[in-house]
């Protein structure tokens, strides 16, 4: 990438946001100047990487004010990462007294195996996979007291309802992508290929499918409407760790055989933006670059997923959901779903589906 190139996208992030990608992508030396503190570490919050800005030298150029809520939130990070590993340990044991294998699925996964402090990944809950004939006596195994499921209701999805378990929540996935998406990783690529964890009785996916799932993982959140610079850096500890695996030749090889090349090479496109001497790092063309400022603009006005944007990754997963029975069935949970785990009727809702299913059409054909 030119640096002209460079210096035009850099231009579209703000101060704090081009702050972080200096200091904690690049590894370069940055000012303070032109730095709003509270911007800064409400930015690092925002994105993920406060525990990182934190243990970053940068770190220290801040008023001691800065530096205390950046101690503050990594300390209470590393306790709440404690926490999930020891419950994710007593839930592997409960599994595999039923021979059930346990393969832990990204924060869980990144902080036991690919950062060396937990306390730099946020977490917010614990997502565990199992093979799918398992996944019903796994999640009656961990959730015994819970009513039974109506497994209608989750035919296509990744994972089971989500539960909690001891005051942390827990996604026990069957699938590491709802099945009726276009773009996958097929459960039995990822099963014959499976690495061990060091500290667990547990496995994980090996580097490579790691990272090909992250970034599909991240690339159907964007589509959701969602984006974080943390995810990315998800990207860079991997391969940083994985560097004789994860290499840009195998990640596109990779790639092409499972027909999923053009989701990673966009989300390649911003990663090279952000780290343009990575080793992962693609020559951008003008498209790439158009993406990438779009990209920025998500960056910045995203706290969450959007309503507009999502209803794309919905007609997506219509689109590829195989039968007319589940066609019925997927928009039948669509239409009942009440976003609080019930399924009941109601005009109101019918309403707001069509209201906000014209917002994203509008959107896509006029913006």
């Amino acid at each position: 990438m030119s640096k002209r190139s460079t210096f035009i996208i850099d231009s579209k992030f703000s101060p704090e946001e081009l702050c972080l990608i200096e200091c904690l992508f690049r590894e370069k030396e940055t000012v303070t100047e032109s730095i709003d503190e509270k911007k800064l570490l409400d930015t690092a919050t925002k994105n993920g990487l406060s525990q990182l800005l934190f243990k970053n030298d940068f770190s220290k150029k801040l008023s001691d004010e800065a530096r205390k809520q950046l101690k503050d939130e990594y300390y209470f990070n590393l306790g709440k990462n404690a926490a999930f590993q020891l419950i994710a340990s007593e839930i592997t044991q409960l599994l595999n007294e039923k021979n059930i294998p346990v393969i832990f699925l990204k924060g869980i996964s990144l902080i036991s195996e690919v950062y060396k402090d937990i306390a730099l990944r946020p977490m917010s809950d614990i997502d565990i996979m199992t093979p799918s004939q398992f996944v019903y006596e796994a999640w009656q195994t961990i959730n015994p007291n819970a009513i039974e499921m109506k497994r209608n209701d989750v035919l296509t999805g990744h994972h089971l309802p989500g539960f909690n378990y001891r005051g942390i929540n827990i996604e026990l996935h069957r699938s590491l992508l709802p099945i009726d998406l276009k773009y996958q990783i097929p459960a039995k690529e990822v099963l014959n290929n499976l690495k061990r964890l060091e500290d667990f009785n547990a496995l994980t996916l090996n580097p490579l499918h790691q990272i090909i799932y992250l970034i599909l993982h991240i690339y159907y959140t964007y589509i959701q409407g969602g984006l974080r610079l943390g995810w990315f850096y998800d990207l860079k500890a991997l391969h940083h760790k994985y560097e004789d695996q994860i290499t840009l030749e195998n990640v596109e090889k990779l790639a092409n055989y499972l027909k999923i090349h053009k989701p990673v090479r966009k989300m390649l496109a911003f990663f090279t933006v952000l780290f343009p001497e990575s080793r992962l790092s693609i020559n951008l063309s003008k498209k790439d670059k158009k993406e990438a400022l779009k990209m920025i603009k998500m960056l910045q006005s995203s706290d969450s997923m959007k309503v507009e944007y999502s209803y794309g990754y919905a007609w997506e997963r219509f689109s590829q959901t195989k039968g007319l029975k589940n066609k019925c069935l997927f928009l039948f949970n669509a239409l009942l779903d009440d976003g609080k785990g019930k399924r009941r009727f109601s005009f109101k809702r019918a309403i707001i589906l069509m209201h906000n299913t014209l917002k994203f059409l509008w959107r896509k054909v006029f913006m």
